[in-house]
C-alpha cells in the first residue's frame, strides 16, 4: 500500500484493501457499492528516513531502497536499491527446510479473513464473497528458482508442496467463514508462452494445485486461478486436470480466447475477455467489438464473465470503459453472431 504526503509515496504497512484500517475499508465498500465511487481514504504519514521531491528512501545504511512516485500513472516504482547478493540453490534449500518447518505448525485464524467477513456482514448479498491472494501457487520467477526448476527439481517440488500445504488450509478457513470463491495464482507466462515447460508443471506444479482444489472443495468453494499470457501448452493440466473450477485475468491478446478456452474446457468459468490494453489505447469500435465477441462466447456456451481482463489503469478514456459497460448491459444476446 502507498501513503502520499506532498508528492512523496512511501511504503506503509498494508491493512484492509488499499485504505488504512478497517473503518476506512468499510466507508470505501459502501462509497462504491453506493456509486459514489470514492478514492480510498489517504493513509498516514509515509515513515522514511530522508526523502526529496517524488521519492523516499527507506532502511538502514545496509538494506535500503529508493521508491520514486509517478503522479501519471499514480505508482511508484524501485529506482535504486542496497547491493543485494545472488541467491544460491544453497539459499533455496536453506528457505524451503524453514519454510517447511513452518508449515507443520501453521494454523490460520479468523483475522486472515476479516475485514472480507465483516464486509459480507455488512453488505450481504450486495456483493460477492470471496477471498483472494491465500491459495496461490507458482513458482518464483527469479533467475535462481527457474534455473531450480531444471537443477534442483526436488525443491522446487518440495517448496509447493509445502506452500500447497498453506494454501489448502486457509482455504478451509475461508470455507468455515462463508467464502465460496477462492483465488489465486500468479503470473508465469508471457505472450511467448510458460516460463517452464509442461513437463515440469505436470510434475512439480501439478500435484500442489490439486491439493489445493481438493481443499476448496471439501470447504465448499470454487477455486480460481490467474496469470496473464499463454497458458495453451500447459492448459490441459492447468485447467482440466488440476480441478481449478474459474480462470480470470484471460489474456485475449496472448491467444486466451473465451470461444477456445469455452470449447476446449466447457466446466471451467471464465472471468474478462477485455484486454486492459484494448481499453487503455484502443478506440471506442475496438473495445465494443472486444466486448461483443467476450459476450458472443457467452451466448454460444455460458460460463463466461465479461468484464476487463485485468486492472483498469489510470489513464483510461473513461469513454472506452462506459463503452464497455454499456456493451456488457445493452447488448441483446439475440444481436449476437455465434461462431
Amino acid at each position: 500500500m502507498e501513503g502520499r504526503v506532498q508528492g512523496v509515496v512511501a511504503q506503509v504497512e498494508p491493512v484492509g484493501f488499499g485504505v488504512c484500517g478497517d473503518d476506512a475499508q468499510r466507508v470505501f465498500v459502501r462509497s462504491v457499492l453506493e456509486g459514489r465511487l470514492a478514492a480510498p481514504p489517504a493513509a498516514g504519514p509515509p515513515t522514511a528516513d530522508s526523502a526529496t521531491a517524488g521519492q523516499v528512501r527507506r532502511g538502514d545504511e545496509a538494506n535500503w531502497r529508493i521508491l520514486r512516485y509517478d503522479p501519471a500513472t499514480e505508482l511508484y516504482q524501485i529506482v535504486d536499491q542496497s547491493p543485494q547478493p545472488e541467491l544460491t540453490l544453497e539459499d533455496l534449500e536453506r528457505s524451503v527446510n524453514n519454510l517447511e518447518a513452518s508449515v507443520e505448525s501453521y494454523q490460520p485464524g479468523p483475522a486472515m479473513y476479516e475485514t472480507l467477513t465483516r464486509t459480507i456482514e455488512e453488505f450481504g448479498d450486495q456483493g460477492v464473497p470471496y477471498g483472494g491472494g491465500a491459495v496461490g501457487l507458482v513458482v518464483p520467477r527469479d533467475r535462481v528458482w527457474l534455473e531450480a526448476v531444471a537443477l534442483r527439481p526436488d525443491l522446487v517440488r518440495r517448496y509447493l508442496d509445502a506452500q500447497a500445504e498453506k494454501s489448502a488450509r486457509n482455504a478451509t478457513l475461508a470455507g468455515s467463514l462463508g467464502l465460496r470463491y477462492l483465488y489465486g495464482g500468479g503470473d508465469f507466462a508471457s505472450k511467448k508462452g510458460p516460463f517452464i515447460s509442461p513437463k515440469s508443471f505436470r510434475e512439480l506444479q501439478l500435484p500442489g494445485m490439486q491439493r489445493i482444489s481438493q481443499a476448496c472443495h471439501e470447504a465448499g468453494a470454487l477455486h480460481g486461478f490467474a496469470s496473464d499470457g499463454d497458458l495453451w501448452p500447459l492448459a490441459d493440466d492447468l485447467f482440466g486436470n488440476s480441478g481449478v473450477n474459474f480462470f480470470y485475468e484471460v489474456d485475449c491478446a496472448s491467444g486466451m480466447d473465451f470461444h477456445r478456452l469455452r470449447q476446449t474446457f466447457p466446466q471451467l468459468t471464465l472471468l474478462g475477455g477485455v484486454n486492459s490494453a484494448t481499453l487503455h489505447t484502443g478506440s471506442v469500435a475496438e473495445v465494443v467489438e472486444e466486448t461483443r465477441r467476450a459476450l458472443s462466447a457467452g451466448r454460444e456456451y455460458g460460463g463466461c464473465i465479461v468484464g476487463c481482463s485485468n486492472q483498469i489503469v489510470k489513464g483510461t478514456p473513461m469513454e472506452n470503459f462506459w463503452a464497455m459497460v454499456e456493451t456488457i448491459t445493452g447488448t441483446p444476446y439475440a444481436s449476437l453472431n455465434m461462431s
